[in-house]
């Protein structure tokens, strides 16, 4: 993973998720789990209360 031109990160993806170097690499990497979590509440919106 590079940051401002710099390599901050080497590795294999689930390492990198489960052991994360660093709080840039961390947010990065849970970056696809909560656009998958958003997309998921869109299609399944909250039942409206009654």
């Amino acid at each position: 993973m590079v940051r401002e031109g710099r390599i901050v990160a080497d590795g294999r993806p689930q390492a990198l998720m489960n052991e994360p170097p660093d709080d840039y690499v961390r947010e990065l990497m849970a970056t696809p789990h909560r656009q998958a979590e958003r997309l998921r509440a869109l299609d399944n919106p909250a039942p409206k209360p009654q």
